[in-house]
């Protein structure tokens, strides 16, 4: 005969089982119903996840360019990245002068203060982002980076940037001197130049729709000395140039039929420093097409 205490133990237990699993079915139920899957099998990749996903590669190309450089005067740094595969190649990763590339990491904080309602959108911001990112300006830039706090100072607003580049993994890059003054204290490497150019490309970027004007506004580009020198007429390139007395940079996302890529070349000290940024884009755009 059954005792008592067994009978009220067995009757717990299916009350737990009926509170417990009843509603995940129902849920799951539901969801089929409606044309989904059930919450726990649907994956979604992120763009960062696809970023995450990068692997070292393009072992020709690297060997290519190394070749190119080899005995040449001055520090350089070279970073290029297959968008359509996630290979990359990259020849010394160090902090180097940033010149005007330092303007790409103003330009995103801008867009992240506006997405986030932190800052008004306006007919001056536009005006100044456009002079910035296309010809380069300096007191547009200036201008912006004090327009991000309150305060309305310049030193304020370098805060500002350095805080979104350290949270969004631009580790190397820092902005501590007004733009004008040619300062070596401005700093960044191949590596973050690529990897914001890649969120804009992706998307994700701030978010979509502040990518898309970041992107036109690449291409709007009117300094094309260097790298989209190094590429046949007619191909599409977005990039950012920076220069000083002593550093020459640029860096870009090239749309060829045989690959979008993004590349970055750094140099400090470099001797023909423009003529060498234009062979390197060219090395590059023949191993890709």
């Amino acid at each position: 005969m059954i005792s008592r205490r067994k009978i009220i133990f067995a009757c717990f237990f299916l009350f737990v089982i009926m509170v417990c699993v009843c509603p995940l079915y129902v849920e799951a139920v539901a969801l089929t119903d409606a044309g989904e899957k059930p919450t726990e099998n649907t994956t979604e990749i992120t763009t960062e996840e696809r970023i995450c996903e990068e692997k070292e590669g393009l072992a020709k190309l690297k060997k290519k360019i190394n070749k190119e450089l080899k005995g040449k005067k001055g520090k350089w740094s070279v970073y290029v990245k297959n968008l359509d595969t996630n290979e990359y190649m990259l020849i010394n990763d160090k902090k180097m002068p940033s010149a005007s590339l330092i303007k790409l990491y103003v330009m995103t904080t801008v867009y992240d203060e506006i997405s986030s309602d932190a800052q008004k959108d306006s007919s001056l911001i536009r005006t100044r982002m456009k002079d910035m990112i296309t010809v380069s300006d300096n007191e547009a830039t200036n201008a912006l980076t004090a327009s991000l706090t309150k305060k309305g100072t310049f030193n304020a607003g370098i805060k500002k940037i350095n805080d979104y580049c350290k949270k969004e993994g631009y580790s190397k890059t820092r902005f501590l001197v007004k733009m004008g003054k040619s300062s070596p204290k401005n700093v960044t490497c191949v590596r973050d130049c690529g990897l914001l150019l890649e969120r804009i490309y992706q998307g994700s970027c701030v978010n979509k729709k502040s990518s898309k004007k970041m992107l036109k506004l690449l291409k709007a580009q009117t300094r094309r000395g260097k790298l989209p020198a190094g590429v046949p007429k007619g191909v599409t390139v977005a990039n950012k140039t920076g220069e000083t007395g002593f550093c020459e940079n640029d860096a870009a996302i090239v749309y060829s039929k045989g690959a979008d890529y993004v590349i970055v070349v750094m140099s400090q000290n470099g001797q023909k420093a423009v003529d060498e940024i234009r062979r390197i884009s060219g090395i590059t755009y023949k191993y890709f097409n």
